[in-house]
């Protein structure tokens, strides 16, 4: 896994990152977050569609991710 990149999205920094899900496959896209400013702890979340990484559009891959993050924590919050 490496870090590939950071963001700011809603306010939070989010972190994007590139793994294998296994020792020879293809690198994938993930991202982390958000941490609110001056914080070195998430909310908690990482997610992952298991979509390949794409240097070129990982930060609006990545943004794109969080936002799924934060529908997520919407309907959460619903119950």
């Amino acid at each position: 896994m490496e870090c590939a990149g950071r963001f700011e999205y809603r306010e939070m920094t989010y972190y994007i990152f590139r793994f294998e899900k296994s020792l020879l496959g293809k690198w994938l896209l993930g991202a982390c977050g958000g941490f609110e400013e001056g914080e070195t702890e998430p909310c908690g979340h990482t997610y992952s569609e298991m979509q390949p990484y794409n240097e070129a559009a990982a930060q609006q891959d990545g943004i794109r991710t969080s936002g799924i993050l934060a529908a997520g924590l919407k309907i959460l919050d619903a119950l």
